[in-house]
């Protein structure tokens, strides 16, 4: 095995030849260490939940992540998220009760309209209409 340890200047390496890897040990000043720990809490913090094959929900910043872009959802939209993920099935009556807060005038227009919208910021093919009932991920 082949490894050369080196410091130059404050710093500190290893070099792996074999393996291919340098490790480098860099020192920090209390303020860089503290930046550095509030990005790695911040980010164990961050709670992505997988839809599908490389698309994420982030349920703390209302997104969609898809391989080549962040959709933002509504609050609406969130509801309705974690309501499929969370349900087989979400019946129209349960739209009704949840997303638009027990409103009777909502019509089945208002919800196509709405399911349409939404469509466009989730992975092809991922939602189902359950004829007559209501919707279901296909995940």
């Amino acid at each position: 095995m082949s490894v050369l340890n080196s410091r130059i200047d404050g710093l500190e390496y290893i070099k792996n030849i074999e393996e291919k890897f340098i490790n480098i040990k860099i020192p920090l000043s209390l303020e860089n260490q503290l930046i550095i720990e509030n990005f790695f809490n911040e980010l164990q913090e961050v709670n992505l939940k997988e839809l599908v094959s490389n698309w994420f929900i982030d349920e703390k910043n209302c997104a969609v992540i898809s391989p080549d872009k962040t959709y933002y959802l509504t609050k609406r939209e969130l509801v309705f998220t974690q309501l499929l993920l969370k349900n087989r099935i979400v019946t129209y009556e349960q739209m009704s009760y949840y997303i638009w807060e027990c409103k009777s005038n909502i019509t089945q227009n208002a919800i196509k309209s709405f399911v349409k919208n939404f469509k466009k910021k989730m992975p092809p093919s991922i939602l189902k209409n359950v004829n007559g009932i209501g919707y279901r991920f296909l995940a």
